[in-house]
């Protein structure tokens, strides 16, 4: 199973960011799930990088060229360079089949918009888990929720994504959605 893993680069981060980030790799990495994310050594992304290839698991570092300079930081994952950010979203949707969106900058944040959008409207239904402990995405559910309640939005688009607020409910949500691709394969 190839996960997308969106989350931060910045190394300006509180800590428990970063060991949110190891813990959910570290998990995803010893169920046989492969790496798909944005190809940055740093933070977050880089902890998701290191726990993948510390347990011999395929790693997919997608980036443009305006990054290209990060893949010798982390030679061991298969570099796909694409030429805009639009068009590195929709070869990460692709190749993706689970997507777990950690907390982040606005990268991330129009990354989680663009996936939500593109499972609405198109035929792949990759699963998204929004991982939000410390209330990190409130305010983001909060407008999708005002955005409902004024019917710039329907409930499809609330339903295109799962929340889950700790590692315990991630695991639960993991393996719910595991189970339902074994019997689907």
């Amino acid at each position: 199973m190839n996960v997308l893993i969106i989350s931060s680069a910045s190394v300006n981060i509180d800590e428990n960011y970063i060991n949110i980030a190891k813990k959910i790799s570290e998990f995803l990495a010893t169920r046989k799930c492969d790496l798909i994310f944005g190809g940055s050594h740093l933070s977050m992304m880089g902890v998701c990088y290191q726990e993948f290839i510390k347990r011999n698991r395929q790693v997919y570092a997608f980036t443009n060229d305006a990054y290209v300079d990060e893949l010798p930081k982390i030679k061991e994952a298969k570099p796909i360079v694409l030429r805009t950010t639009f068009d590195l979203k929709k070869a990460m949707f692709e190749k993706s089949d689970l997507i777990v969106c950690l907390a982040g900058g606005i990268g991330t944040l129009s990354e989680l918009l663009s996936y939500i959008e593109e499972r609405r409207i198109n035929e792949k239904k990759t699963p998204i888990i929004i991982y939000d402990e410390n209330d990190f995405y409130k305010y983001l559910t909060l407008q999708l929720e005002q955005m409902k309640n004024e019917k710039f939005i329907n409930d499809e688009i609330i339903k295109t994504f799962q929340i889950v607020n700790n590692f315990e409910e991630f695991k639960k949500n993991f393996n719910i959605l595991s189970l339902k691709e074994s019997i689907i394969i």
